[in-house]
């Protein structure tokens, strides 16, 4: 993430970074705090804006406030970008395609579906509210 800033640190303006993290399996989320040690927050209008989408029947994901991870949206919220994760989680908080079994064989083919869907309907969510 920081290489991609870098590169592109004259062109991306007033962007919004939607990142997503493990996308494979698990419970659709968003991060509404995240890091090891210190919790940031994405902004709170960001976070009024997933929940402005869900409302009008977008896949609604849940809001996770205590991961304990942190993932590349700290290094876009570092640049002054506007941020957020979305993120599969299972219900104790934990990404259950965590690398040491991470394998392309255990992806469900319904919650990446639901996954694309989600950021593309976001995309054009926020295109449409930035745009009036």
């Amino acid at each position: 993430m920081r290489a991609f800033l870098k590169a592109h640190a004259g062109e991306l303006g007033q962007s919004v970074v939607l990142n997503l993290e493990a996308q494979g399996t698990g419970g659709l989320c968003y991060l509404g705090r995240e890091g090891m040690l210190f919790r940031y927050r994405p902004s709170s209008r960001l976070l009024s804006h997933i929940e402005a989408f869900a409302a009008c029947g977008g896949p609604a994901p849940q809001r996770r406030d205590q991961p304990a991870f942190s993932t590349d949206a700290l290094a876009a919220r570092a640049v002054g970008l506007r941020a957020v994760t979305v993120v599969r989680l299972d219900e104790k908080g934990l990404m259950p395609g965590w690398h040491h079994h991470d394998y392309l064989e255990r992806i469900d083919g319904t919650a990446l579906e639901e996954s694309v869907d989600f950021a593309a309907g976001f995309t054009a969510f926020l295109l449409d509210v930035f745009n009036r």
